[in-house]
């Protein structure tokens, strides 16, 4: 297991990320129990009782925690970092405290900013990764949060907040107050890059199809990198339906991070079914605890999440990989497509979930 552990973060260190210039929203009453332990423990240790306007936590693979918050009472930021990563750590965990006042100007200008980051944010922004660190963001109390994950050093406005927020870490750790104000001309800047977004593109008034067609066209057209792939919904599954006899090629096509066989090239029909059959996993497994043998290492929020896909968009048959371009191919991406079609059709969505929809056609996802 060590092993393999070790093959999965190789791999993964030279997948390229997306471009992300909108956070993805946050619903933390949503997921499956040993995440939800994991970030209630979180906010435990690292925001204890601590009434905050916004916040801003930072949670790294296998480093240690972190957040900074502004306590309207006392007129500060507070940051906070935990003396070990949380995930990992069994037993007691010290966490050190740093405070530093700013004034009222500044503590609007960042509310600003992180209301801007977080009413921008959108579902198609989603980035799924495994090892690396998620940026979360709350506003309001709280009460509205979104996040991102890892985004790519390429100036995009994700890249540049966390750069913003980071480096306010660091004033407030070393309490270089007079470094506060040359901060300023870049949160007023991006907050009006993120409150250009507001209103713009908000998922549900686009189109499904043209939403799913539009990400498999970009796949054709440059190809997947093997980089993370996009997790649609699932009221997406019909436009994903409406392509599974797309026969164009997507060469080296975005899979699961986990898996240590990457195809060299897919059909854009396969990779439909393929992704259909992420949602309908990601259903099934939300709210249910990702166990851990003792063989195990242990597992990470990343690892827990990608753990519930499929490995590659690969069909096999008695055993055997069917490689794109081989003579069965055509066949069985037909096949395949008629029995997602009737599982769709079989029931309704609670019904069916769980359901396998190639169970009865000798066919397997890698």
């Amino acid at each position: 297991m060590k092993i393999r552990f070790c093959i999965f973060l190789l791999i993964l260190s030279v997948f390229p990320a997306f471009s992300q210039d909108r956070l993805t929203p946050v619903d933390h009453s949503v997921g499956s129990e040993i995440l939800s332990k994991y970030y209630e423990k979180i906010d435990r240790l690292l925001m204890e009782t601590d009434e905050y306007s916004y916040a801003f936590q930072i949670r790294p693979s296998f480093t240690p925690e972190s957040c900074l918050l502004y306590s309207p009472d006392k007129k500060e930021l507070v940051f906070r970092i935990a003396s070990r990563n949380i995930w990992y750590s069994k037993g007691r965990i010290g966490v050190k405290k740093y405070h530093c006042p700013i004034t009222s100007v500044i503590s609007d200008k960042l509310d600003s900013l992180f209301s801007s980051a977080v009413f921008s944010a959108s579902p198609d922004a989603k980035v799924l990764g495994f090892d690396g660190t998620t940026y979360e963001i709350r506003t309001n109390g709280g009460k509205d949060i979104a996040e991102c994950w890892s985004p790519d050093d390429d100036g995009s406005n994700c890249d540049r907040l966390v750069r913003v927020l980071e480096e306010l870490c660091d004033i407030v750790k070393n309490k270089y107050v007079n470094r506060i104000e040359g901060l300023v001309p870049e949160i007023e800047a991006l907050t009006v890059d993120f409150t250009n977004h507001i209103g713009q593109e908000v998922p549900q008034s686009i189109p499904y199809y043209d939403r799913v067609s539009s990400y498999l066209d970009s796949l054709v057209r440059d190809g997947g990198s093997y980089r993370a792939f996009r997790l649609f919904s699932l009221e997406e599954i019909p436009a994903l339906l409406s392509c599974a006899d797309d026969t164009r090629e997507i060469k080296s096509p975005p899979a699961n991070l986990l898996s240590s066989y990457l195809p060299s090239s897919c059909s854009v029909g396969v990779y439909s079914l393929w992704l259909i059959d992420c949602i309908r996993r990601n259903e099934v497994l939300i709210g249910q605890r990702m166990e851990q043998t003792s063989e195990d290492a242990p597992l990470s929020p990343e690892y827990a999440r990608w753990r519930r896909f499929s490995l590659a968009p690969e069909l096999s048959h008695g055993g055997g990989l069917i490689h794109f371009g081989s003579k069965d191919y055509a066949f069985y991406q037909s096949q395949a497509a008629e029995a997602y079609r009737f599982w769709w059709n079989s029931g309704s969505i609670e019904s069916i979930l769980s359901r396998d929809p190639l169970e009865f056609t000798g066919l397997h996802w890698y």
